[in-house]
């Protein structure tokens, strides 16, 4: 569950621009008397959707942004891509190998905002509600067809699912004081040390929320009660608090619905224009910012938020590039705008959905699935990725190729030989006649209406543009089914290519796995083989990196054969900063990218 998505070219969907009604606070107003820089604003391109990103509705790379921002880490990673440790925060150790067993400890000092102790417990819920475990209906029983909960009162339906936490099959103990939370996996699992965090949700909160405990030490104790004892019916209570009670697009009234226990906390929420987090001076577990505060907009067209640094009005921003707005912020450095050109930890990629009566499905066909997987194979040969990367990566990275692995990003040790060995490569061109032979093999007349559906963005729109001129001449209508909404429909089955992008949050060997496995929580087309959930069940105990890649390639030659869909590009990364306000700005190549080590940012030096 490490990957979030996000629109293409980081943009978002349905944010609007900041008007003058309802103004978030400029970049040059927030001094001191002594012109001394005491806060910052930042474009994070869309309005984030919930306090909890770990569910599936809000598992999106703008929440784990805040998140980031407001909540206490253990572990991040530098620009190294070495993990580093915040001991302050909490630590764990490995206690045995057979079976494996994790002791993860919460630092004695961390607190919620509201003064309430984080305790392990906050750990438990996290673990009972993304296992599956408790969950007593099928998510295909519980979710309609545009993926929203439909779970009877009665029924306990936690809206997440993470194969690696499944791997903790026992009930994790907690220690007298709840400080400390023993976890044994059912198997080795090669990385549970890139996977074990502490909790963002207070279980305090869920415990008033869904069982109307006020005190927070017994909301607590009857949170992990229930999860102890089995509970159904307090669980399901649970479960629905955990699902829905986080979920808000403007301040909310009660206060405890937005705790943090990070180094800022949210003071203010606009509806779709800015959040403003101002520096928790509580925290004391973790490098203290030097910036007092944070305004975080909601730009949705880096156009628009290019010409916002200009007029001063944004201090830092950042988009997965595209040729017009990389050329706008070049043409910004004489006015003091310093831009971070590299890849980013954005892949876009189009996935296809294997289950919704649409072309790619084999009930189309009666049940035919090499008609399909043929239907399939003759729309991905229509796809023109080299087309897309000349259009929109080239003119900002000159080298920039169609990636070729679903799992490897280029560059990465491993690349160059799963992309030589998957058959990627044979997508890297479009190859009309070989599509409209496949077509006739199988007597599938045309046209074939197949539903693009993206966030409306101008490099989405590209893409799709030159899809659809491409697609048209194998006989395929490529239908713009875009939508401002396009994240919630991900799973509903209501398009046959989903094209979006992942955000990479981890260098975990097995990161990929939601989005291939069946039943995975990012696996939005429905797509199952035995093959690839093997492979990957094998990979979580294995340890030796050759093998690691063997694994690997095993999964990534599956989801070709079958015509999963294509990787299209590794993005371009942009971030710009306005240097007379700001330095020590340093992107990482995964998420949070340009919010990397915020702590360090602060204002220059004074002349």
């Amino acid at each position: 569950m490490n990957t979030k998505r996000t629109a293409l070219a980081v943009l978002a969907v349905g944010a609007l621009v900041v008007t003058a009604a309802c103004a978030a606070p400029g970049a040059n107003e927030n001094q001191d008397g002594d012109g001394q820089v005491t806060s910052i604003t930042v474009n994070i391109g869309e309005s984030p959707t919930s306090w909890n990103g770990d569910t599936r509705a809000h598992n999106m790379a703008v929440n784990s942004q805040l998140r980031y921002l407001t909540r206490a880490n253990i572990v991040y990673y530098d620009q190294d891509l070495t993990r580093q440790s915040l001991p302050d925060a909490g630590n764990f150790e490995k206690v045995s190998d057979d079976p494996l067993t994790v002791k993860l400890t919460i630092g004695q000092d961390v607190k919620w905002s509201d003064g309430v102790a984080t305790t392990a417990a906050d750990r438990l819920l996290t673990w009972a509600a993304v296992s599956g475990h408790f969950n007593t209906v099928s998510d295909e029983e519980a979710t309609d067809e545009q993926g929203n909960v439909i779970a009877a009162e009665d029924q306990v339906y936690f809206n997440a699912f993470d194969e690696q936490e499944a791997l903790i099959k026992d009930t994790p103990t907690l220690s007298e004081d709840l400080k400390e939370i023993t976890l044994v996996y059912s198997q080795p699992f090669v990385d549970w040390d890139a996977t074990v965090q502490s909790s963002t949700i207070p279980t305090h909160v869920v415990g008033r929320l869904a069982l109307g405990l006020d005190d927070p030490q017994e909301a607590v104790k009857g949170v992990v009660k229930a999860i102890q004892d089995n509970d159904k019916t307090a669980l399901a209570k649970i479960a629905r608090a955990w699902n829905n009670g986080f979920a808000f697009d403007s301040l909310p009234d009660d206060a405890s619905l937005y705790l943090s226990n990070g180094a800022y906390k949210m003071t203010k929420f606009v509806k779709g224009e800015y959040i403003t987090l101002e520096r928790n001076d509580d925290y004391t577990w973790g490098p203290k910012p030097k910036i007092s505060e944070i305004v975080l907009r909601f730009i949705s067209d880096p156009n628009a938020a290019a010409t916002e640094m200009e007029n001063g009005k944004l201090d830092l921003m950042n988009t997965a590039g595209n040729p017009d707005i990389f050329g706008k912020l070049k043409s910004l450095e004489n006015k003091g705008v310093n831009t971070k050109v590299g890849f980013a930890a954005v892949y876009a990629h189009a996935d296809l959905v294997f289950d919704n009566g649409g072309p790619f499905d084999p009930a189309t066909y009666g049940g035919d699935a090499d008609k399909a997987l043929k239907v399939r194979q003759a729309f991905l040969k229509t796809v023109p990725r080299a087309e897309i990367v000349d259009k929109i990566v080239r003119p900002i990275i000159a080298d920039a190729e169609p990636r070729d692995s679903f799992e490897y990003f280029p560059g990465q040790s491993g690349y160059d030989e799963v992309s030589e060995a998957n058959g990627l490569k044979a997508y890297d061109e479009v190859d009309i006649e070989g599509a409209k032979r496949l077509l006739e093999e199988v007597g599938v007349t045309t046209p074939i209406d197949v539903r693009w559906m993206f966030g409306p963005s101008p490099t989405g729109t590209r893409i799709y543009q030159l899809t659809h001129e491409s697609a048209t001449q194998a006989g395929f209508n490529v239908v713009d089914s875009s939508s401002e909404d396009w994240d919630v429909r991900l799973g509903s089955g209501d398009h046959d290519v989903a094209a979006f992008a992942w955000v990479t949050t981890s260098v975990a060997v097995s990161e990929g796995s939601a989005n291939y496995i069946t039943g995975g929580q990012n696996n939005f087309g429905h797509f199952s083989s035995a093959t690839v959930d093997t492979a990957y069940r094998n990979l979580y105990g294995e340890l030796d990196p050759e093998a690691q890649k063997r694994l690997l390639i095993d999964v990534e030659k599956e989801l070709v054969a079958n015509a999963f869909g294509l990787p299209l590009y590794q993005s371009a990364g942009l971030t710009a900063y306005a240097s007379d306000r700001l330095t020590n700005v340093n992107p990482s190549p995964i998420s949070p990218q340009f919010l990397s080590e915020f702590w360090n940012w602060e204002p220059p030096a004074k002349k």
